[in-house]
């Protein structure tokens, strides 16, 4: 039930939880957009903002059981599995990825995940890219 974002501009600046609409900004290095528990409508973002591959986001809303690597002609998309701390169950992780952004969708919290995130937040030495390609 939110989506959250990350922005790292050319000049090193950071902002964070801003719309969709300004990761257009040319003046972008990279950005990283998370689906945390996305509702339907959120969820419909991936097609319609991202132009997602309709498989990919097909993937996201099923329960994928195993990982997979798919590569696009502009992104490559990861299923990961988390364990639950609690009750080990697994735990599905969709990333979409390319040297410009990262987007990560679950239906669930992700303890890891949001270590990660707290991280980018606090080091600096994240800001030059998700991915070098």
């Amino acid at each position: 039930m939110m989506i959250r974002t990350c922005a790292i501009f050319q000049d090193g600046s950071v902002k964070y939880d801003i719309s969709l609409q300004e990761l257009k900004n040319p003046n972008m290095a990279w950005y990283w957009v998370d689906f945390h528990k996305p509702t339907e409508e959120e969820t419909k973002v991936l097609h319609r903002f991202f132009h997602f591959h309709p498989l990919s986001i097909e993937d996201c809303m099923e329960n994928v059981h195993r990982p997979k690597l798919d590569f696009y002609d502009t992104y490559m998309f990861v299923v990961l599995h988390a364990i639950h701390q609690q009750t080990l169950e697994p735990e599905e992780l969709d990333i979409f990825i390319n040297k410009h952004f990262i987007v990560t969708y679950h239906k669930q919290a992700i303890r890891d995940l949001n270590i990660i995130w707290h991280r980018v937040i606090k080091d600096p030495t994240f800001q030059e890219g998700p991915i070098q390609r």
